[in-house]
């Protein structure tokens, strides 16, 4: 397929070899999301590991943009190892937990205490820059919808801000002390990730993500986000750009979502690549491209990485 929207904007399969040339010709740095696109839970996705490999060996900077907040940015380093992402460095790789630390590190006093939903990579990140927070694990405090267990719940002095990620003991309590503090209007709301949920293809179940949680805070709060530091939303960019200092306009971002993955890629210049081993079925993508014009259409799409296993083997 070779979708045509408009009379000026194509999306070219990337697999084709003259599209391929182009692109390993043109780009210099390439941009990994990661779930999805190079591993499925603890797995990687064949062929992933061959061409990050390759794209490093034949000289070109490769860097990973995650919206997972249950990994530090040493975890994530250590489950590059593990599947075999073997000249993969701590620093080029970025997440939420990380982004977020780094937000409230300049945004709040360094008395400031963070009240965290959310879960331990997210509580290291912040305890690696010194940073004061709490919450985490399970707090049932509030048991009934009612005034008098409301008021009987435990607030903390100090709180500068709320910060929101993946956490599965979320609760009416914990949504309870979130709105609570936020009442204050010098307290800032930081959400990791918008990420809402992944259902699980072939089973009956769907996983919830931050994005649900969120959500649920923003209204009880009527409260927006100060800031959220995933993709597609400016910090991360600022962040990654800030550590890397490339020439964005020879990037190109690879990912299975376009509403955080390829929006990330185009807001902010660079070429995009959607694959579909992800969230990200190839009929959605056809359903946009018949479609009225839409700016969030990728440059490039093909079934996975593994399409390019065999175009570098027949390179000459």
């Amino acid at each position: 397929m070779i979708c045509i929207v408009g009379t000026d904007r194509t999306v070219q399969h990337a697999r084709q070899r003259e599209v391929f040339d182009e692109i390993i010709n043109g780009i210099e740095t390439f941009i990994f999301d990661c779930d999805g696109v190079l591993w499925h839970g603890d797995h990687d996705i064949k062929g992933a590991v061959a061409v990050v490999n390759k794209l490093k060996e034949i000289g070109k900077k490769v860097y990973f943009v995650s919206n997972n907040n249950t990994k530090t940015r040493d975890q994530s380093f250590t489950k590059f190892q593990k599947l075999g992402f073997s000249k993969v460095e701590r620093e080029e790789i970025f997440g939420p937990s990380y982004t977020s630390a780094l937000w409230l590190k300049k945004n709040i006093s360094p008395e400031g205490k963070v009240y965290v939903i959310g879960n331990d990579a997210m509580a290291q990140e912040l305890k690696m820059l010194d940073i004061k927070h709490f919450g985490l694990g399970l707090d049932n405090q509030v048991t009934t919808q009612s005034a008098d267990s409301t008021v009987k719940a435990t607030l903390e002095d100090g709180v500068e801000a709320v910060l929101v990620g993946a956490d599965a003991c979320f609760s009416f309590t914990k949504l309870v002390k979130s709105a609570s503090y936020l009442m204050d209007p010098k307290c800032k709301l930081v959400v990791t990730n918008e990420d809402d949920r992944f259902p699980f293809p072939g089973t009956k179940h769907c996983l919830v993500g931050t994005g649900a949680l969120s959500a649920a805070v923003k209204c009880a709060s009527a409260r927006e986000p100060d800031v959220v530091c995933g993709k597609p939303h400016s910090f991360m960019f600022e962040c990654f750009n800030a550590e890397t200092d490339l020439d964005i306009s020879k990037c190109l971002m690879v990912g299975d979502n376009l509403k955080t993955d390829i929006l990330f890629g185009r807001r902010n210049g660079m070429k995009t690549l959607l694959v579909m081993s992800g969230v990200t079925p190839q009929t959605e993508l056809e359903e946009k491209c018949a479609g009225e014009k839409d700016d969030n259409l990728p440059d490039y799409y093909m079934d996975g990485l593994i399409s390019w296993v065999e175009l570098f083997s027949s390179s000459k």
